[in-house]
């Protein structure tokens, strides 16, 4: 899975403009540092998967959360390249509100799994929930080719677990942890991984409009 978002992450920063390509290095390395840290919690009640070396910094990891940025970013740049004028016109944030963004994000993204016990997918989600409704309701235009991005993304991975599982059959159960509604399955996906990767292409261009936002 890791190598299909970093192909397509690869193909889209070659196709993107150099300022998106700079956005695109800098948000992926960061989100690169902090995937390993979010895998964390998510071993514990998401899912336990078989890694290259077994260390708290993953390859894999590295690579997922540096592809998947990539991926998103340069799809939603490529989707709202006719509208960018006016995205940025709306993406005004002084530097006060990227601090408490980020700040908001960090706390909703780790807080309630450490110190409440709270399941990972749902401390993720209501984090990426929050700062993309605080976002989208800043930059209102960039709802719609955000959403766009989302469906993408996830029509982008999906193969990635349909091939899995026709050389590994029953791969899923025996990986996946999730309980309850996000566990389902749906043409032999978890429901959660839907849900992860649409609410992923409103959060990683969210927390991009904000972070490179003019003060």
């Amino acid at each position: 899975m890791s190598t299909l978002i970093s192909f397509f992450s690869t193909y889209i920063f070659l196709l993107s403009a150099r300022e998106v390509q700079k956005q695109i290095l800098i948000l992926g390395a960061l989100f690169a540092l902090i995937t390993p840290f979010i895998e964390h919690a998510n071993l514990a009640d998401w899912w336990s998967p078989v890694f290259v070396w077994d260390t708290f910094f993953h390859i894999e990891d590295l690579l997922f959360g540096f592809g998947l940025t990539g991926t998103a970013l340069g799809t939603y740049f490529w989707i709202s390249k006719g509208v960018r004028a006016k995205i940025e016109k709306q993406a005004v944030f002084p530097r006060a509100s990227k601090v408490v963004l980020t700040i908001a994000a960090a706390c909703l993204m780790f807080g309630p799994f450490y110190l409440m016990h709270i399941p990972s997918f749902y401390t993720e989600i209501t984090c990426m929930i929050v700062l993309s409704a605080c976002v989208c309701a800043r930059v209102p235009r960039m709802i719609l080719p955000a959403i766009a991005t989302g469906i993408i993304l996830t029509l982008i991975v999906l193969p990635g677990y349909f091939v899995a599982t026709h050389f590994h059959p029953g791969w899923i159960q025996e990986y996946w942890k999730l309980a309850g509604w996000p566990g389902e399955l749906f043409l032999g996906v978890p429901i959660g991984e839907y849900v992860f990767y649409l609410l992923s292409g409103l959060f990683i261009p969210a927390f991009a409009e904000a972070f490179f936002a003019k003060k």
